[in-house]
């Protein structure tokens, strides 16, 4: 069997927070897409979503996005990277023709980054954005978040390293001008964990080792809470 990473997403949203869920699958190909136009910026938004990320160019799960346009105008798309290493993300307005979908590749925008992710603000009500992801165990894709809450939970990793090559991150990103704190609670067959008032920088993403965190485990399950931002 192939090794597995499972890439746990987070977004912080000030005191708010909401999830998605990267697991692995089977491999399988994403059609070539069209490279973005890049255009003049839009006062016009209707939309936000929330991409925690993935990893740069040469990481364990390279991050893109697929945005959607499943309406009959064309919709312009702003995308603001949320990096590890800067507040001062790049940003690229795209294009996006009625009836189709255009591939944004993220490291592409910051060669350099070894975490990042993404807000995308649209002008278009029926625009969709997924993350995608490339790894040694294949492709996957998730949908970039739009709602909230109050705590977020995720099952299903693992961090079995040396015996299965399963492995384990969790991002946190920020998006806002506010630093953030959250804890984060580990239960696992082999035990639980957890990590205390972890500052999420504003405009920033935060990655964790889990595998570094809770070693040799067949699940693990994660909640997060955030207390400050």
């Amino acid at each position: 069997m192939m090794p597995a990473l499972r890439l746990l997403g987070l977004i912080i949203i000030g005191g708010l927070v909401t999830i998605g869920v990267i697991a692995d699958q089977r491999e399988r190909t994403i059609e070539e897409l069209p490279s973005p136009v890049v255009v003049t910026a839009s006062d016009s938004r209707t939309g936000t979503w929330f991409c925690a990320g993935g990893s740069g160019s040469v990481g364990a799960a390279t991050v893109g996005l697929e945005v959607v346009n499943a309406g009959l105008d064309d919709a312009t798309v702003d995308v603001q990277l949320v990096q590890a290493d800067t507040a001062d993300g790049q940003r690229a307005e795209v294009v996006v023709p009625a009836a189709s979908r255009i591939a944004v590749n993220l490291p592409q925008l910051a060669p350099e980054a070894t975490w990042l992710g993404a807000i995308v603000e649209s002008d278009n009500p029926n625009v969709v954005v997924e993350q995608t992801f490339d790894g040694l165990s294949g492709t996957d894709r998730a949908p970039c978040a739009t709602t909230t809450g109050t705590a977020l939970f995720a099952a299903d990793g693992a961090t079995r390293l040396l015996a299965e090559g399963e492995s384990m991150t969790l991002l946190l990103m920020n998006p806002y001008q506010d630093d953030a704190i959250a804890n984060v609670r580990f239960d696992a067959d082999v035990g639980p964990d957890s990590i205390s008032a972890i500052v999420v920088p504003a405009r920033r993403v935060v990655a964790i080792d889990v595998t570094e965190e809770v070693t040799v485990a067949a699940r693990v399950h994660t909640s997060v809470e955030v207390t400050a931002g």
